[in-house]
């Protein structure tokens, strides 16, 4: 065991190690067109990083009742998925830093608030998942 125990780094992973923020901009407009709703870059802006349900709300009201959301979030994940699969790049110097808190002895764990599914492909395209002992995504939390 490393001498420095003790020491642990915790990732986001949206904006931190990728940047797939067009990716679930263009999913939330496709998501909304198909429900009669514009999805403009303010939008964008006031509710990412927030957990789909609450999107949803903020966007819609009350609109659509809890199967309703959760239908919804799921169409607008698998949308971004779908695109995502097409190729995700990490951002510059994500993959020497990783690798070098590592090889440091840094324990590293992801915490987002982006679904499980998201997490692990994102992880599986940009091949750093053997890096992170923990991953919590939104099926783990409360709020976002």
């Amino acid at each position: 065991m490393p001498e420095d125990k003790g020491k642990a780094a915790i990732w986001d992973v949206d904006g931190t190690l990728v940047d797939t923020a067009e990716l679930h901009f263009q999913a939330w407009q496709a998501v909304c067109r198909e429900h009669g709703r514009d999805f403009t870059r303010a939008d964008f802006a006031a509710t990412f990083g927030q957990r789909n349900p609450e999107i949803i709300r903020k966007l819609f009201g009350d609109r659509f009742d809890e199967a309703e959301i959760a239908a919804l979030g799921d169409r607008k994940e698998v949308l971004y998925r779908d695109a995502a699969k097409a190729g995700v790049e990490l951002l510059p110097g994500v993959r020497q830093l990783v690798e070098g808190l590592h090889a440091a002895g840094f324990a590293q764990a992801i915490g987002s608030s982006a679904p499980h599914a998201n997490l692990e492909l994102i992880l599986r395209l940009t091949g750093i998942a053997r890096f992170f002992g923990a991953v919590v995504g939104s099926e783990d939390t409360q709020r976002g």
